[in-house]
């Protein structure tokens, strides 16, 4: 009954079409981000009785109604200019226009005899794709879009549906609606009674109530059963594997689904309630790394690698891996096409365009019947993965096995790191890093470096036929590569050639690659007079600063002079004569010049800063602050905070949390949208976004983003352990470890006591 106390208005509805096409990029940025809109009409002055159905619903609905005055040419329709003017011809209406009616009601007849075949999920789409494509499928009907077609012609028929009951019609005028009617009668029943008997938003309701109910019971669930801790053994290692492996259709619908194979785990095959879902994850992670290492090195010894094979081997028959049915020469077709068409993948406005051009492509080559074009995503992920092992282990100099499409993948990393902003040019920017010494100007420059980086996207090709003309002149004598030839610091030309003549100079561009001899000693002159400018003025700007005093004679210095020493000089050093029966004033006079009078500055002397270093007497460690340092022989939490009555051990953690209060955060991270308080979170929290590695190890050459994670990677190579725990004396590389390792040994014994 809360729907019918809001009604919109005429002023109200214009209102909403402006707000929303004015927010287009908060739909764009996130799927549904209706609750995110609601908030925002509020702000604009709408009632507190509309809810997010009310608005959910009222844009659907014109949205359809624009769609089909669209098609119709419907000028007369009252919001068609001011819906024409947002979306234009350029806006995409329907996704899925490429397929007409005929070959919605093929794939509807498709889904219906697959449905009563009884197939699992994915054997169940892939015997509709081939149904459809035994048909000849079009070009412009990709396979790609069926899962989401079928989602759409669910939906609707069930708003179909409604409007049917509610004017109680017998026909509708959808031509799909009595093939779906006979699909939902034969297979879903239970969806039309839930359309006829409930609300359009009860079902909405439910899932958000068992949603909670759910998240309820899993804190209790956490709070009860975190007293026990759960061990791993061989065995149960061995099932968890190969429930996770039996089970890996989950995780091809839900990129997250270890809280399904948890409750799957525990109710089908008796694991116990302490387990999380969180402790699958990393279990499963640091076997599965096991196994890319055992496979790269052709370690068969490895204790689950035959269980590891059975599933996930080339020749294995489980289907797991999906290059299993895929030729050898099918996959290096598939990789040279997604590294042709990667510009397609830049783009964020439609990212599955970029697989129907691949899809196209491999159509029109002849790709086999029995190959799966709905498996395209899959594969490449899977490709992606893999290349990412092995070149792991290459690296590594541990890779002793042969895998084919090595060089291929290769290939294609080298042309997307093309795409991105050039190391070089970070390094060159990082010189001028030194001299600035404001916190959030150079926050903002990486951050615009990195917006670059997201946002650079493929220039058009120009094929140009030429030979060996000059990239910079034209000239027709160009002799030398610009990307071959290089200097001792490792830049090529074609670096330069950009970094001078601000030009965009690619290997993918079917451009000139090669510069003449009069170009080439040009732009080295251009290039070293611009780094001698560089090193000259990163000199000036860190040398100190002096005051420069102009004396005209030598009487005038001396009288600058604090020394005494200096205040006397000898007779050979004063060029004067004069007679003794003279008087002064008659001595050859000297030249006039013209003495500018400089106010001497006196230079400050610092002092010394004296440390006033004091003993503990509980620990007689030094330390400058004896106040703070006693905070860690406290065992009672001294500092509360005003607001909340939270206590902290440490005044540092105090100051910290005092921040959260804060209604307005001082910072807001612009590629995540995460908000800090405190501006050191802020610092700290971007490093891993800008994922610079600055700090190397000097033994191994691993390179890190901080150097506290660079300290304890040392500790692996000194086996340096600083820290003991207090009940058994046992040391660890991280204070981290030592209190999971209290939690997990001592826990018990601490309840006992």
């Amino acid at each position: 009954m809360e729907d019918k106390t809001f009604v919109w208005t005429s002023e109200l509805n214009k209102r909403l079409f402006q707000l929303r096409f004015e927010n287009d990029w908060l739909f764009k940025s996130k799927k549904q981000p209706w609750s995110e809109f609601r908030k925002l009409l509020l702000d604009n002055g709408f009632p507190s009785e509309m809810t997010i159905d009310h608005v959910r619903k009222k844009w659907s609905y014109t949205y359809d109604m624009y769609k089909t005055a669209k098609k119709t040419n419907n000028k007369s329709w009252k919001y068609y200019k001011m819906f024409d003017k947002h979306f234009g011809k350029n806006e995409i209406l329907d996704k899925y226009e490429s397929w007409n009616d005929e070959w919605r009601l093929k794939l509807i007849i498709c889904v219906t005899e697959a449905k009563a075949l009884n197939l699992d999920v994915l054997s169940f789409w892939r015997s509709v794709e081939r149904a459809m494509r035994y048909q000849d499928l079009p070009m412009d009907c990709c396979v790609q879009d069926m899962k989401g077609l079928w989602h759409h012609i669910r939906i609707t028929f069930n708003r179909k549906h409604r409007i049917k009951i509610k004017k109680g019609s017998e026909h509708s005028d959808w031509p799909l609606y009595d093939t779906m009617l006979t699909y939902y009668q034969k297979f879903e029943p239970e969806v039309l009674v839930n359309l006829e008997t409930q609300p359009p938003c009860a079902f909405g309701n439910r899932l958000k109530n068992s949603s909670k109910c759910s998240k309820n019971e899993k804190k209790d669930t956490d709070n009860n059963d975190s007293e026990n801790e759960f061990q791993w053994s061989k065995d149960i290692t061995e099932t968890f594997i190969q429930i996770r492996l039996q089970h890996d259709w989950l995780f091809r619908q839900k990129k997250w689904a270890w809280n399904e194979l948890l409750k799957i785990m525990i109710d089908e095959y008796g694991f116990p309630k302490t387990l999380t879902s969180r402790e699958l994850c990393r279990k499963w992670a640091a076997t599965f790394s096991e196994y890319q290492k055992s496979k790269a090195t052709n370690n068969k010894t490895w204790v689950y690698h035959n269980l590891f094979e059975l599933y996930l081997g080339d020749s294995s028959k489980l289907s797991l891996n999906p290059l299993v049915e895929w030729q050898e020469e099918w996959v290096f077709n598939l990789i040279s096409t997604r590294t042709d068409l990667e510009h397609l993948f830049k783009t964020f406005k439609d990212p599955c365009g970029g697989w129907r051009e691949v899809e196209k492509r491999l159509r029109i080559v002849g790709l086999p019947m029995d190959h799966s074009l709905l498996d395209l995503e899959e594969i490449w992920i899977h490709l992606l993965k893999t290349f990412k092992w092995k070149q792991k282990f290459a690296n590594k100099g541990i890779l002793n096995e042969h895998w084919p499409y090595f060089d291929a993948m290769a290939r294609y990393t080298e042309v997307q790191e093309k795409h991105a902003i050039k190391v070089q040019k970070l390094q060159d920017t990082h010189e001028y890093a030194d001299v600035i010494h404001d916190d959030d100007y150079e926050d903002d420059m990486k951050l615009l470096d990195l917006k670059q980086r997201l946002q650079l996207q493929v220039k058009p090709k120009y094929e140009v036929d030429v030979g060996d003309q000059c990239r910079s002149c034209s000239n027709l004598d160009a002799c030398i590569d610009i990307f071959e030839q290089k200097d001792d610091d490792g830049f090529d030309l074609a670096y330069k050639l950009k970094l001078i003549g601000g030009i965009e100079v690619e290997k993918s561009e079917n451009l000139p690659s090669h510069i003449c001899l009069n170009c080439l000693q040009e732009l080295e002159n251009a290039y070293k007079f611009r780094r001698k400018c560089q090193n000259v003025d990163k000199q000036l700007r860190g040398a100190p600063r002096h005051i420069k005093q102009e004396v005209d004679d030598k009487h005038e210095q001396n009288a600058l002079d604090d020394s005494k020493d200096d205040d006397i000089h000898d007779a050979d050093d004063i060029d004067v004569s004069f007679e003794p029966n003279e008087p002064l004033q008659k001595a050859e006079p000297k030249p006039k010049v013209k003495k500018e009078k400089i106010i001497p500055r006196r230079k400050r002397v610092r002092k010394l800063k004296y440390v006033y270093w004091k003993i503990c007497e509980i620990c007689g460690k030094h330390t400058r602050n004896l106040i703070s340092h006693l905070d860690t022989h406290a065992t009672e939490k001294l500092y509360s905070c005003d607001v909340c009555d939270k206590k902290f051990k440490f005044k540092s953690g105090l100051v910290m949390h005092k921040a959260v209060h804060d209604p307005t955060p001082r910072k807001t991270c612009e590629v995540c949208g995460k908000t800090f308080h405190v501006l050191a979170q802020y610092r700290r929290h971007f490093v891993y976004h800008a994922n610079e590695r600055k700090f190397g190890c000097e033994t191994c050459g691993k390179r890190f983003n901080t150097l506290e994670i660079l300290t304890v990677h040392n500790r692996t190579h000194t086996d340096e352990r600083p820290f003991p725990c207090p009940e058994c004396g046992k040391t660890f590389r991280t204070a981290g470890c030592v209190s999971r390792h209290k939690r997990i040994v001592h826990k018990n014994i601490r309840k006992i006591q």
